[in-house]
């Protein structure tokens, strides 16, 4: 391989995984909206306080996807077992008071 092969290629992501993905997002960015306006309201006086913050989180999530989609898989196989390992410690510290 030469320079020019080793470097990150942006393939056309599956159209019917992504559309699914920002459907979902979209719903989910309406139901915190619906669900918080008024809390929001009362405790910060902006409605928009909860939405702002998941927005957010979202577009972060959105960039990591991206970013993670841009990226060769087979270079993450030598870290499976550590990230599967970490993601695994991860679930069990939820239960941790």
């Amino acid at each position: 391989m030469n320079a020019s092969e080793k470097s990150v290629k942006f393939e056309v992501p599956d159209l019917l995984f992504l559309s699914a993905v920002l459907l979902l997002t979209g719903l989910g960015l309406v139901m915190v909206y619906s669900a918080s306006s008024v809390t929001a309201l009362e405790r910060y006086q902006d409605s928009w306080h909860y939405l702002k913050r998941q927005l957010a989180f979202d577009l972060a999530g959105l960039v990591g996807m991206f970013l993670v989609m841009s990226a060769d898989y087979q270079r993450w196989v030598k870290w499976g077992g550590w990230l599967l390992g970490f993601s695994l410690l991860g679930l069990v510290l939820l239960y941790v008071p």
